[in-house]
């Protein structure tokens, strides 16, 4: 007896590779070590890799691809309704099946933060110091939303910016009701030398902990690298959705400081190398993973494929140099003494 063929849209999980692949056993070991958040994760899978294929995808859907980074569905399902509930996602019913994709405010802010992850460090772009003033010290809570559009602190009163993303400092600022106490100062043609620079850097941003960040993140995903020789297309786009989330968390706490206010030798040119080859390596099997899991998107297919090929260009200058390997080299003391010290959990 002939066996019927599955339909275009049931296929199963076999598709994505059934047996174990090259990486499958370090991507398990990833996970063990930094289990992602629901939310978090959902936020990061939308954002790269299910919006450029139209970004309304079903329950089910989103239930069993959460599953292949150990969250379950009542997990998952908790978190999507806080995030709707927050204003990030709208959930809509069709019959039986309910359909989730990013609102209008929650797609807002995904591509704010487009602009921060797949941009290279470096990347040109004009200078309008921002200085924040207070009369008494504000919210820990918008200073803490603040520190994520990459605002450093030199007093209790006082936050600085080389040249913040306006919309979205405006729309934390409205948010808290700021504005009635808030001193902003704008300056396009600040001037300073670069032992003022460095010493600025080094008091208003916690360089060095971000450093150490992006050390961990080189070493951890560069050793992920060399062992995917030939990956499933399951491992592909775990692998790639975990080197997006990971380095989605640094990123969008780093300032994006010009090079004069930087440490030499900076080491996001390290991670952001990292993952630029790790994630152009990953995308044809990751896309068809998409396929098979978002079988609704699919005929986004080709459109998504060639933009998602456009993101994290080469980075600009001498620094960017490293690659994977270098990466992965310079960040394994780091994770030496961070493992021998205990340390573990996941910060967002």
């Amino acid at each position: 007896m002939t066996q019927k063929k599955p339909a275009p849209g049931d296929r199963t999980a076999g598709s994505l590779g059934a047996a174990p692949g090259s990486g499958t056993a370090a991507l398990a070991e990833l996970l063990r070590e930094r289990p992602p958040r629901a939310g978090s994760l959902l936020v990061t899978l939308f954002g790269d890799a299910l919006v450029p294929r139209g970004g309304r995808v079903r329950l089910q859907h989103l239930l069993k691809t959460c599953a292949l980074f150990g969250i379950g569905a009542g997990r998952a399902r908790t978190a999507l309704t806080r995030l709707a509930a927050e204003g990030w996602f709208r959930r809509e019913r069709q019959g039986r099946l309910s359909t989730y994709a990013l609102s209008q405010e929650g797609r807002r802010w995904v591509e704010r933060a487009s602009r921060r992850i797949y941009r290279p460090p470096g990347w040109p772009r004009p200078l309008t110091w921002h200085l924040l003033i207070w009369p008494a010290p504000p919210p820990q809570e918008l200073v803490r939303e603040l520190g994520w559009l990459g605002f450093g602190r030199i007093t209790a009163h006082v936050l600085i910016h080389p040249s913040p993303d306006q919309e979205a400092l405006d729309a934390v600022l409205g948010a808290h009701g700021a504005w009635p106490e808030v001193l902003v100062l704008r300056d396009s043609h600040a001037r300073a030398g670069p032992q003022a620079l460095a010493a600025l850097g080094a008091r208003a941003w916690r360089l060095d902990a971000l450093a150490a960040d992006y050390l961990r993140y080189a070493a951890r995903f560069g050793r992920l690298a060399s062992t995917l020789d030939a990956p499933t297309a399951r491992d592909a786009l775990v692998a790639r959705i975990l080197a997006v989330h990971e380095y989605r968390r640094l990123v969008l706490r780093d300032p994006l400081l010009p090079r004069p206010l930087l440490p030499r030798g900076w080491p996001g040119y390290r991670a952001y190398e990292v993952l630029r080859s790790l994630y152009h390596r990953l995308l044809p099997a990751s896309e068809a993973a998409l396929d098979v899991l978002f079988p609704e998107t699919r005929e986004n297919g080709a459109e998504a494929r060639a933009f998602v090929a456009r993101r994290l260009v080469a980075a600009f200058g001498e620094e960017s140099g490293g690659g994977t390997r270098d990466g992965a080299v310079a960040g394994e003391s780091v994770l030496r003494r961070e493992k021998h010290a205990g340390r573990t959990g996941d910060g967002l």
